[in-house]
Formats: C-alpha cells, structure tokens, sequence
C-alpha cells in the first residue's frame, strides 16, 4: 500500500453512474462515464476463479453475453438483471477482477490484476465441474 495518499486519478461513480476523475472533495475538470474510460477488450467479462494459489484467475471462458467479435455485452442495459454475476465496476475494482491495462486501474500503482490460469488451474476447474 502507498503512504501517499489517495490518488488524485481516482474515479468516482455518483448515483446516475457519471464518474468524477479526482477526489470527491475537488470539482472535476472533466466528467466521463462509464463508456468514455472502457477500452473494450473484454477481458473483464471473462470468468474469472481463485487459482491453486488463492490468486484470482482468468478462466479462457467468456460470458456467455458477451459478443466475441464486438467485445461488447449484448444485455448491456440490463446485464445485472440477466447476469447474476455481472458486478458494477466499482466492485470489480476494489476485489480486483479488473485486467491491468484497464482504464479504471492502470494509474493505480497498488492494483493487483488476476492473472491468467495456468493449465494446470484450468484443468483442475473442468474436473471439479464434473
């Protein structure tokens, strides 16, 4: 963890979802939403479990939502009530299920993507689906 404080390239989500880049406490030179930050890669949309290590893991499974072509969520409007498992970004940020390149991480010196799953994890998830 830094000492240094909060990062003033934080992003803050207020109650219509618009986030605000900078503390709360500052009035922000610039609004984005959601769509703005996201680079649509579709990474964060790939399932996701604890490695044999305790790690949090990308599976090469992807939500079944999820366009391959696109990269983007075919329920997008209404993907948390479709998606049981579909999470708000803010979420996802904090239990860190966000790939490190992402918009809403990458300036976080502190951030801990997951990793990929090694053979050997992914093996060990199909059999333990059986």
């Amino acid at each position: 963890m830094s000492n240094r404080g909060p990062s003033l390239r934080a992003f803050f989500p207020d109650s219509e979802g618009v986030l605000f880049c900078g503390p709360k406490s500052v009035l922000p030179e610039k609004m984005m939403t959601t769509e703005d930050l996201c680079l649509k890669c579709g990474r964060c949309c790939r399932k996701k479990f604890l490695g044999l290590d305790g790690a949090i893991v990308y599976s090469n499974e992807a939500c079944k939502h999820l366009d391959p072509e696109t990269k983007l969520c075919t329920v997008y409007e209404r993907r948390f009530i479709v998606h049981r498992g579909c999470i708000p970004i803010h979420v996802a940020k904090m239990e860190g299920f966000l790939p490190a390149h992402c918009a809403y991480v990458r300036d976080d010196p502190d951030y801990k993507p997951p990793r990929e799953a090694t053979p050997a994890e992914l093996r060990a998830r199909m059999e333990a689906r059986l």
